[in-house]
């Protein structure tokens, strides 16, 4: 083995005389300096060689250690620059070594540092947009309360409205039937005996087609379809509950229809009383029909006042008023 020493520098280089020629060991001892001799001319075995490279790593530190002192820094006072760190000195210069590998090292951090700024304002970014998106969320989730809160409270309004609506109704229908009373009573019992009279044995329908004077009898019985009240109220039926206004609207029109009827009796006359066939069989068909249909209003209409009479009786007993007689 063969140690290629320079002369004012601290390179070894160590060579395998079997292997690399002196001249190639002594090229990679070379110094960066000129003048600088190259030491090639031990050759030594291996424990001579180790102890040999150990002087010399132990010679080396002193220098730089004595050198270090010269300058009055010290090792343990020493403060090391940013730039010493890179370079051997600042700013650059001919006989100045500059570490690349520091430089290297720098610059690799600084584009790790950039990517690092990079990714947190991803990261922010990402927070961000995720922020958003949860307030949005959370926004529409309290517009939906709002909403449905709204309705809610729309339709318990609409229910108290409703609630409020149908008792002034009520009340309304109450007084109406009240009023009411007494023609109602008269109806019911005038359409009661219309009714008996029209289907009497001595009376009859033969005797009502045939006999003008029957008739014109029957038909001065008009007034006792009387309605006067009933038809001030009528602008106002159509507000009171539809099972009590409808009973006294069908009421109120027939009693119009018994009325009309019955001033058409007092002047129709018998159906031979007409010159042609025709005629006759037209005036007969009319008269049945008429008497027919007089029977079915007088039922309705006694119907019909019989029921609102006794909403009328339940209003006043619930009112703690005494009930009429009937």
């Amino acid at each position: 083995m063969v140690l290629c020493v320079g002369s004012h520098s601290d390179r070894l280089a160590i060579c395998d005389l079997d292997d690399f020629a002196v001249h190639q060991c002594r090229a990679q001892a070379e110094a960066p300096e000129p003048g600088q001799e190259i030491d090639c001319t031990h050759q030594m075995t291996s424990p001579q060689l180790g102890a040999q490279v150990a002087r010399r790593l132990m010679a080396a530190l002193a220098r730089v250690h004595s050198g270090m002192t010269e300058c009055g820094k010290g090792i343990r006072g020493y403060q090391m620059s940013m730039l010493e760190g890179i370079s051997q000195c600042w700013p650059l210069g001919e006989n100045c070594h500059v570490w690349w590998e520091a430089w290297d090292t720098m610059i690799g951090a600084g584009a790790v540092a950039i990517g690092l700024l990079a990714l947190l304002a991803s990261c922010i970014g990402i927070l961000v947009t995720a922020a958003s998106a949860v307030a949005v969320y959370w926004l529409g989730r309290q517009a939906h309360k709002l909403a449905e809160s709204a309705q809610l409270e729309g339709t318990r309004q609409r229910t108290e409205d409703a609630k409020v609506l149908i008792a002034e109704r009520k009340r309304e229908e109450q007084v109406m039937l009240c009023f009411l009373q007494a023609e109602l009573q008269e109806l019911s019992s005038s359409a009661g005996s219309i009714k008996d009279t029209l289907v009497h044995p001595l009376i009859g329908k033969k005797k009502f087609v045939g006999d003008f004077e029957s008739r014109k009898q029957i038909s001065e019985l008009s007034s006792w379809f009387s309605t006067d009240r009933i038809e001030s109220c009528q602008p106002r039926l159509h507000a009171i509950p539809a099972s009590t206004g409808l009973r006294l609207a069908n009421l109120l029109g027939s009693c119009h229809f018994v009325r009309m009827r019955f001033a058409e009796l007092a002047v129709r006359p018998n159906a031979e009383t007409y010159p042609t066939e025709p005629e006759r069989a037209a005036a007969q068909k009319w008269l049945n029909s008429t008497y027919e249909r007089l029977i079915r209003e007088t039922e309705n209409v006694q119907a019909h006042a019989e029921h609102c009479l006794n909403l009328a009786f339940a209003a006043m007993l619930a009112a703690g008023l005494p009930q009429p007689k009937q």
